[in-house]
């Protein structure tokens, strides 16, 4: 009798918190600071200090003697709150995060690609300095070296591409871009 291993789940990538997290936080807020008005309140009622008067009954007092127009606008004001709201809550997620070429879910920061990137094309000889710049296509080294023949960018070129090609894999292309170090080694 054959017994099929269950498949292992597949990770999602990781994103960054979404965006209605901070809507989450400011009705938090609003939502504790009611709540002391409430607080508030009950000590009025019940306690009735001296000299505090009820905020919520001026409030609504203050409502009622106030012209009508002003509940037209409230309620474009909320009905555009409830806008921002929702489009808080749709907006899709970023995802800094690019997966590895490995069996196993491994993630990494574009940067850390970049910096990885760098100290490789700073190994070989000739290279006087090097910055990368990773997209979600592609991978962009740009070197100044002192040699500006076919055979240094080939080397540099391949150098990278084995340093890089087990991360990536063939997801992201590599362009290598040579120029003349006329600066002491500074871009």
């Amino acid at each position: 009798m054959d017994v099929k291993e269950p498949a292992a789940p597949t990770p999602l990538p990781p994103a960054h918190p979404p965006r209605a997290r901070y809507v989450g936080i400011l009705f938090g807020v609003a939502l504790v600071a009611l709540a002391v008005v409430g607080v508030r309140e009950v000590v009025v009622r019940y306690l009735s200090p001296a000299g505090w008067d009820s905020w919520i009954v001026a409030a609504l007092e203050h409502a009622r003697t106030m012209p009508e127009p002003w509940l037209f606008w409230g309620g474009i004001g909320l009905f555009l709150i409830g806008l921002w709201l929702v489009a808080a809550a749709l907006v899709p997620r970023l995802k800094p995060y690019l997966g590895l070429s490995s069996p196993a879910a491994i993630w990494v920061r574009r940067v850390d690609l970049a910096r990885h990137a760098t100290a490789t094309a700073k190994t070989l000889p000739g290279v006087m300095s090097a910055s990368t710049l990773v997209t979600r296509k592609k991978i962009v080294v740009t070197a100044a070296s002192s040699t500006l023949d076919d055979s240094a960018r080939e080397r540099l070129h391949g150098q990278l591409q084995e340093a890089l090609g087990p991360l990536v894999g063939d997801r992201l292309t590599l362009q290598v871009l040579l120029r003349e170090d006329e600066d002491g080694g500074r871009f």
